[in-house]
């Protein structure tokens, strides 16, 4: 248990009411905007996504994906087949992100293309 003075459980407590960090919470890692992104307008299994996203490690597509999942941004479903096979779609809230997220794939595109040698200092 976290004690109630610390700047780790204030933060906390400012987060659960503040609507931008909270949504950032959810979507602020390198990789879930992205994730959310290709399945913006289909359906994929793990492999799909995968071979969507090539520079990300199989780890970390599981871990984001488990996360998106918990908090209800992707809709898993497991069919019960051999071999077994998975499928991930968008769920209703992480819709209502799509404009959001489009709009900082423009701004960064434009961002990128204005200011190339921000990139090497950016990632």
């Amino acid at each position: 248990m976290r004690k109630t003075t610390s700047t780790n459980y204030q933060n906390q407590d400012f987060l659960q009411h503040c609507p931008l960090l909270f949504i950032l919470s959810l979507v602020g890692t390198r990789w879930k905007p992205y994730i959310i992104y290709k399945l913006k307008s289909k359906t994929l299994r793990f492999s799909e996504l995968k071979k969507e996203i090539p520079t990300i490690s199989e780890r970390m597509l599981i871990l984001s994906l488990k996360d998106l999942e918990r908090d209800a941004l992707v809709v898993r479903k497991s069919y019960p087949v051999v071999p077994p096979r998975v499928e991930y779609t968008l769920s209703e809230e992480a819709k209502a992100l799509l404009p959001a997220i489009d709009h900082l794939y423009v701004c960064g595109e434009a961002i990128l293309n204005a200011r190339p040698e921000i990139l090497s200092s950016a990632v």
